[in-house]
């Protein structure tokens, strides 16, 4: 026991020396080794240990960030005050505080990587490298789990059991707990490259990046994450290179025809059984909502509710959560707690798209691709729980904290170049700006760690000035 804890600390103690000399770069190892689902103690990763020890030496950076940013960041709070209150009326209080640790995580992750300013090195090439590293490695290990080239880790009455692998069948999650959990990580980052790609910020390694995460949600056999992927790519893509006028047309045409296919699409997921044993949880939820509307049961008390129901909804491994972000934050947190937690994460987005329709262009295309990452992985979950345990909370956070982060450095190296293709993801009138009609049609991107050649950006690398 004794062991553990000096290694625990020891993980802590590395993430904060390189945090107080080296930021940048240890920012950036946290959300590079958050796929390492490797437990150096009981349910604690080294990316979370790591993060604890970088946050703790981020703290003054934050303060700054608060006086900046003070509306976004204090929306983000109250989602997090009313968890700790929830103690007041929880089943069981005691579950309160493991759950808003996991939220201040994905709270935590989002204002350090907000918090990094030019000396760091977290440039748009660079954060295209971070989401490549992230993503690449567990995307191909997935996929070759899933062509049997890989053998998968664990029971395999275990994996069996959680329909991890079957006789016919082996759906790759590398080194995640479940295949799910891989295609979200693997989801928010990869829409970010597909932006990044059709808008020209390093542009063969975002594609690398993209192909390799196809690969990877498509291995996962995670229906929604194929959906978020495919089709939050094909449309944030497909904006990007449209002028307003066609925009207009295909909006048009694309709603009707996505209209219909989701028609035949409900026609035939229900022919084949529909979502299966998820609406005996669904009904579950609704009726505790229905007893508790407004305040929930408590943070962190959805196991308890379930623990205590009829064996035939008990016995279901996915107890510890609703199968639906929603449906989980009504349950513990009520009516209000649903309203803080669209705050928590659509304030901070609102916040970055609308300062990044005027921002330098590679921050743009970072800001925007970001932002796409986030409304795929929200969409993804309204059928999926994102949050089962801490580190789960990285890479989300990292991501709302990127598109604060390019609107801050965006609107501070903002040039002339307002209109065309790079607001289409916005829906801004090409009148509202100047110049080119293609954001980084002009611009020389460089490397992880090197900035991009635009005016008034650093080319300076990680932790230098």
């Amino acid at each position: 026991m004794s062991f553990n804890f000096a290694l625990m600390a020891s993980v802590v103690a590395l993430g904060a020396l390189l945090g107080q000399r080296w930021p940048g770069l240890a920012v950036a190892l946290v959300i590079v080794c958050a796929p390492l689902r490797v437990a150096v103690f009981p349910s604690v990763e080294v990316a979370t240990l790591l993060f604890v020890g970088v946050a703790l030496v981020r703290v003054p950076a934050m303060r700054v960030l608060l006086r900046e940013e003070r509306a976004t960041m204090l929306a983000m709070a109250a989602f997090l005050g009313w968890i700790a209150a929830s103690g007041g009326w929880a089943l069981q209080s005691v579950f309160v505080p493991q759950l808003f640790g996991k939220w201040l995580v994905v709270a935590l992750s989002c204002w350090i990587v907000a918090s990094l300013d030019e000396k760091t090195g977290w440039t748009p090439g660079f954060i295209v490298g971070v989401a490549l590293l992230a993503i690449v490695p567990s995307s191909l290990w997935a996929f070759g789990e899933r062509q049997g080239w890989i053998l998968p880790l664990g029971d395999p009455a275990i994996l069996e059991n959680r329909l991890i692998a079957l006789d016919s069948l082996t759906r790759g999650r590398a080194l995640f707990w479940h295949p799910n959990r891989l295609a979200e990580f693997v989801e928010g980052f990869a829409l970010l490259l597909v932006v990044t790609a059709t808008l020209g910020v390093r542009r063969a390694f975002s594609l690398i990046g993209v192909t390799a995460a196809v690969l990877g949600v498509w291995a996962t056999g995670s229906t929604g994450g194929m959906a978020a992927l495919y089709g939050g790519g094909i449309l944030g893509a497909a904006s990007c290179w449209m002028p307003r006028r066609a925009r207009r047309v295909a909006l048009v045409g694309g709603g009707l025809a996505g209209l219909a296919a989701l028609a035949i699409a409900a026609y035939l997921f229900q022919l084949h059984g529909g979502v299966g044993s998820r609406w005996v949880v669904f009904e579950f939820a609704l009726g505790v909502i229905r007893k508790h509307p407004w305040l929930g049961i408590g943070a962190g008390n959805w196991p308890l509710a379930v623990g205590q129901a009829s064996a035939d909804l008990s016995r279901f491994w996915f107890r510890s959560h609703a199968h639906s972000l929603p449906l989980q934050v009504l349950a513990e947190l009520g009516g209000v707690g649903l309203l803080l937690c669209i705050g928590f994460f659509v304030l901070p987005w609102l916040r970055s798209v609308r300062v990044l329709v005027t921002a330098e262009p590679a921050w743009r295309a970072i800001g925007l691709g970001a932002a796409l990452g986030i409304a795929g992985l929200l969409a993804h979950d309204l059928v999926h729980y994102f949050l089962r345990d801490a580190v789960d909370g990285i890479a989300p956070g990292a991501l709302l904290g990127i598109a604060l982060l390019a609107a801050r450095r965006g609107a501070a190296t903002s040039g002339e170049d307002r209109g065309g293709a790079a607001t289409a993801l916005l829906g801004v009138p090409e009148s509202a700006g100047q110049g080119s009609s293609a954001a980084g049609s002009e611009m020389k991107t460089a490397g992880p760690g090197m900035s991009a050649t635009a005016p008034g950006m650093s080319a300076a690398g990680p932790g230098q000035p």
